[in-house]
């Protein structure tokens, strides 16, 4: 490995009617990681829909509940692999709830999940609200502003 090694990342769009921006996509997981000071790493993004995010929920986390996003780190130590599975259609739901376009509520996914792979945790309100932080500022560098 280079020491300048760019992350790579792989975008999936595994879903029968929703897409998204795959360059997009791909500016908000390269903006988490160096946010995250992450420079080495493998993410593969899968773009798809409720009834997989809710078959690896229940597989793999035994949680019988959908969800909006799952991230599962495939890696230990520094260079960091994993993936991100986000569910469209849910996206597609609760966009209007946060009035919030579409692709804007795709890409606070993806910054969610990358967060997670990159150590950050959201199981109090506390490292909720800095996580909700971090979404924010990270979008606010994708998008120019925070959306929604």
């Amino acid at each position: 490995m280079s020491m300048h090694a760019s992350p790579e990342i792989a975008v999936v769009i595994d879903h029968a009617s929703l897409s998204v921006n795959v360059d997009l996509v791909e500016r908000c997981v390269r903006q988490t990681l160096a946010r995250s000071g992450v420079s080495e790493a493998e993410v593969d993004v899968i773009l798809t829909d409720r009834s997989l995010v809710l078959d690896l929920n229940q597989r793999f986390l035994n949680h019988d509940y959908p969800t909006d996003v799952l991230s599962f780190r495939l890696s230990e130590g520094e260079q960091l692999a994993g993936e991100v599975y986000v569910d469209l259609d849910t996206a597609r739901e609760r966009c209007s709830e946060f009035a919030t376009s579409f692709e804007a509520e795709v890409c606070r996914y993806v910054v969610h999940g990358v967060l997670h792979l990159a150590g950050f945790e959201d199981h109090t309100d506390l490292l909720r609200a800095e996580m909700r932080s971090h979404e924010d500022a990270i979008l606010t560098d994708v998008f120019g502003s925070t959306p929604g």
